[in-house]
């Protein structure tokens, strides 16, 4: 099975004020041999999160450098798609399903996947809802 991860959980997953028993319970499902997926977009948005949290000092810098650590131990597959078509693509599902550009290439990467065997992870109700309309599995 294929995961695909956006911020909003994967913050929950690493930062510890973050986390619930939702999240640990989905995340624990997650196998050995499956894979997990992000599209090159979430390394910025994972930066950009830890950033704010050193700027209201909820982290140190080094804290948040170590959950970038962390958070290359268990992220195997970054999607490199980029330019003019693969933007026009995000556009189009933004579009159609009331998204940002963002959160489209979460859904773009999700449903690139093999019918059945690939899975969204989201906390935000909106991408949640745009993925459940395209038939994949969320959580």
């Amino acid at each position: 099975m294929v995961y695909v991860l956006d911020a909003s959980f994967s913050a929950a997953v690493i930062l510890p004020d973050e986390t619930s028993a939702e999240v640990k319970q989905a995340f624990s499902a997650i196998g050995e041999k499956d894979e997990i997926s992000v599209p090159h977009l979430w390394w910025y948005e994972m930066g950009n999160l830890l950033r704010k949290n050193v700027i209201r000092k909820r982290y140190t810098y080094e804290m948040a450098l170590s959950f970038v650590a962390a958070l290359s131990t268990f992220y195997a597959n970054t999607d490199s798609s980029s330019g003019a078509l693969y933007t026009q693509k995000l556009f189009q599902l933004a579009e159609a399903y009331e998204l940002s550009v963002y959160d489209a290439a979460y859904l773009e990467l999700a449903l690139r996947g093999t019918s059945g065997l690939t899975a969204l992870y989201t906390l935000d109700k909106g991408l949640k809802t745009a993925a459940i309309s395209a038939g994949l599995t969320v959580a």
